[in-house]
């Protein structure tokens, strides 16, 4: 090469090095020309990612991008954000994109869960009065038997017979699903069933009691009249534990309880009694709830109150209340309003109120959704309430109609009019 035409070669690199730099400084700070209005703007960035993946984004109604991306170089303002994919949901949000930040589509968890528009349904059983299903176990209730089975497999079951014909049983879960506790007041009976084992051993001459409770150890507790007893179903026997007691919450080494004001743990094995704290309101009904942090909740007469700082009151008119302990949250009810509890904060978050009434929410903040029972419609809301909320109906039901949703959110179980079915909803 000519000594000319490389120096020209040289020349013309820094020429377009100098008149290129500007441009090149302006597209690393995510600046672009307002040709509108005639002048450089910051830009900003939408990140979207979706489970599944392979959702339709669109800004303002203009199909822009597919998930999972970030979306660069948008104007600032305020644009309606929506997702579509085929056999799902719809899902739509108006966001306001900033110049210089990321503006997430979904705040609560890293993607946005997208479900079945017609979700796939399978029969499971018919003449059930009443299911169970956890983590691992489905048990399932007819008049006169009792069926077990994984949660990823209800089709291959185990039969176990019930010693009479019962046309309504309360089913209580050991923490491990390896025993559960069958009540029938009305008749009365009460029994419990060795998963493992495959049997049922009836403890009805034992108890009479409504709040009975397994420990996280499997142990049978029980009040009745005032006093803790400890059931030994194996050898049909039960041990006092307690006496003047109003409430009680058993663990494998403690027994929480309310007695008149005084809130106190007894140890195990002797269950000496510790005070905890004095001057509690004088309760007529009382609950006691305990997190996998060891903290403690009340409700009583429909007020939840948190013991982190002494005795202080939460919410009023309380009807239901569960710990996500994975997440470190407890999620509670009113007849109209469901609400979250972060129980590392201390701090609370509203996820909805609704003129309709509210039963049996069920949160899987994993994903960022509130399952629940409203307006005869068993449905979803999603816990990030900027503007408005993604809201899906699953199917219609009674106000008879029992639900479970598994951890993860794949599968619904649904009891109405004595049909128990299945629902993959993503």
């Amino acid at each position: 090469m000519k000594s000319r035409t490389r120096y020209g070669l040289i020349v013309t690199g820094i020429v377009a090095f100098i008149v290129l730099s500007p441009f090149i400084y302006l597209f690393v700070r995510g600046e672009k020309y307002d040709f509108k209005n005639h002048r450089f703007i910051t830009t900003g960035t939408l990140s979207v990612a979706t489970q599944p993946k392979g959702a339709h984004i669109y800004l303002n109604g203009v199909d822009t991008a597919t998930s999972s991306t970030n979306i660069r170089f948008i104007t600032p303002g305020d644009y309606n954000v929506q997702l579509k994919k085929d056999q799902y949901f719809d899902w739509s949000k108006r966001l306001n994109i900033r110049g210089q930040y990321v503006t997430y589509a979904n705040t609560i968890v890293s993607g946005i869960t997208l479900f079945f528009s017609t979700p796939k349904k399978t029969n499971l059983a018919s003449n059930i009065i009443n299911f169970f299903a956890g983590t691992e176990k489905l048990l399932y209730l007819t008049k006169d038997k009792a069926f077990i089975a994984d949660v990823g497999s209800p089709e291959k079951t185990d039969q176990i017979n019930l010693p009479t014909s019962l046309d309504k049983l309360d089913i209580i879960s050991s923490p491990d699903e390896n025993y559960f506790l069958l009540r029938s007041a009305s008749t009365p009976f009460y029994g419990v069933i060795d998963v493992r084992a495959k049997t049922l051993i009836d403890i009805t001459s034992l108890t009479t009691s409504e709040q009975i409770l397994f420990s996280n150890n499997n142990e049978l507790f029980q009040i009745q009249s005032g006093t803790v007893y400890k059931i030994d179903w194996r050898l049909q026997q039960k041990n006092v534990i307690l006496k003047n007691i109003l409430t009680f919450y058993p663990t494998a080494q403690n027994i929480y309880y309310i007695s008149g004001q005084t809130l106190a743990v007894a140890q195990a094995p002797n269950y000496n009694p510790v005070v905890l704290l004095t001057n509690l309101p004088t309760f007529q009904t009382a609950s006691l709830y305990l997190s996998d942090r060891n903290q403690l909740f009340i409700v009583g007469d429909g007020s939840l109150y948190s013991l982190d700082q002494g005795l202080r009151r939460i919410s009023d008119y309380v009807n239901s209340v569960k710990f996500d302990n994975k997440n470190e949250k407890l999620v509670y009810s009113t007849n109209n309003e469901i609400d979250i509890y972060d129980l590392l904060n201390n701090s609370n978050y509203l996820v909805t109120r609704s003129s309709a009434s509210i039963q049996n929410p069920i949160a899987v903040v994993d994903l960022g959704w509130v399952f629940m029972q409203s307006d005869n419609r068993l449905q979803s809301i999603e816990i990030d309430n900027r503007d408005h909320q993604n809201n899906y109906t699953f199917a219609n039901i009674s106000d008879t109609s029992k639900y479970f949703v598994d951890n993860v959110a794949k599968y619904l179980f649904l009891l109405s009019n004595g049909e128990l079915s299945r629902m993959q909803i993503r």
